[in-house]
């Protein structure tokens, strides 16, 4: 009804009286006399996944993808979960595009890394919760030139913000990232599907993430109410990193976590600019965007007949021996004590020379014994036996270097 002249005032009074008292006629006391209604929404299960596009919604199984009606939901989604794009499924056997190149080549063109990163990716898409199928992707990078050197421009950070496209993703910067601030996860809505962590500080510790995805977590909004995601909602997290994810040793933080290392193969000598002539995602038009959500879709299917195939291990053991030992510093002057030939180890002096020889490090190794620690790790990890002698001070450590390959000498570039 538009004409309120009968009632002898104009729309217009109307509208004014109700904008100046709107505090009284609509307040949080009074919005609690409303009834509530419960709303059932549509999520993935452990055998379905479902992707949502503008002309219908993409249902994958195991078996089978095929195209439904939004009628045949049987549940409500949020309008951000539609993807402003019409999904055109490819058959068998059509090529997918750039972005399925460009995985294939950060995967260093060698198929079984190929095929455990579709399942990660699959994993990722797959918007489904169990205690028993929870674990926490990490992409690193395959080089290691030092733990406070950058390799960037390999790829890890593309294929994580690429899964924004089709999912809700929220991505947070990890260098000013506090796992034990108020409002660390203030950016997080009820809608949001994926979490990415992007740039992890090296010390920041990988057990943040337990409790999320053991018991959900707490949504902090400045100046707003909290808010609860249970566990069974929770976004899936992936995290990005040039370190080691710290971890507790001998916790359960190993089978909570995922680690695929992005080769080499594009860094700061080749872009994919360079190979595809165009910039990912801006410079791309719909067919590109279309190649790319089958790869997704198809991804997603991987997961659902295989599980996670776990990645093959490139330099994990390297890297995370680089990161219990405080950096690269260490082991390269012990590589060099090792190459030396020598066989008796005083460590007193060998505490001594690596102190003098690396000024400014002292505050990473402040006593002997936590020196020696990492000494031992080191030695463990290249498969030296040793022994302290004498017995009542141990104040030598007496390396046998027999087994050590004579390539195996060599100190890493």
């Amino acid at each position: 009804m538009d004409d309120f002249s009968i009632y002898g005032f104009e729309k217009n009074h109307l509208i004014n009286v109700l904008v100046r008292g709107i505090d009284k006629y609509i307040n949080v006391p009074k919005l609690r006399l409303l009834g509530i209604k419960e709303i059932s929404f549509h999520y993935d299960t452990k055998k379905e996944s479902f992707f949502y596009f503008k002309n219908g919604v993409v249902k994958v199984t195991a078996d089978g993808i095929n195209l439904m009606d939004y009628k045949e939901l049987d549940g409500f989604i949020w309008m951000k979960q539609v993807k402003p794009y019409d999904i055109n499924l490819l058959g068998v056997g059509v090529s997918l595009g750039d972005f399925k190149e460009f995985c294939f080549r950060v995967c260093n063109k060698d198929e079984k890394r190929f095929e455990a990163l579709q399942t990660i990716i699959g994993y990722i898409l797959h918007r489904y919760w169990s205690p028993s199928l929870t674990v926490v992707p990490c992409f690193l990078d395959e080089t290691i030139n030092g733990t406070e050197e950058a390799q960037g421009g390999t790829g890890k950070t593309t294929i994580c913000l690429a899964l924004g496209l089709i999912r809700n993703m929220i991505d947070i910067d990890g260098k000013d990232f506090k796992p034990g601030g108020d409002f660390r996860f203030q950016r997080l809505d009820l809608d949001t599907e994926i979490m990415f962590i992007d740039d992890l500080d090296r010390h920041t510790s990988f057990e943040f993430c337990f409790s999320i995805v053991s018991a959900g977590l707490e949504v902090n909004q400045k100046n707003k109410a909290a808010f609860k995601i249970p566990k069974e909602r929770t976004p899936k997290i992936i995290i990005s990193s040039n370190f080691p994810v710290k971890c507790i040793a001998g916790n359960s933080s190993e089978r909570r976590k995922v680690e695929f290392e992005v080769s080499s193969y594009y860094g700061s000598a080749l872009k994919p600019m360079q190979e595809f002539g165009r910039e990912f995602f801006q410079e791309w038009n719909n067919e590109d965007f279309n190649h790319m959500f089958n790869f997704f879709i198809n991804c997603t299917q991987l997961y659902l007949k295989k599980g996670i195939i776990q990645p093959p291990q490139i330099n994990a053991a390297l890297r995370k021996l680089i990161g219990e030992l405080g950096g690269s510093d260490l082991k390269d002057f012990l590589d060099e004590k090792v190459l030396s030939g020598a066989e008796k180890w005083n460590k007193k002096d060998l505490y001594d020379d690596f102190v003098k020889s690396h000024y400014g490090l002292q505050k990473y190794y402040p006593s002997q014994n936590k020196f020696m620690m990492k000494v031992h790790k080191y030695l463990k990890y290249r498969g030296i036996a040793y022994e302290e002698k004498p017995a009542n001070t141990k104040r030598v450590i007496h390396v046998d270097l027999s087994s050590v390959q004579e390539e195996d000498n060599a100190i890493d570039p």
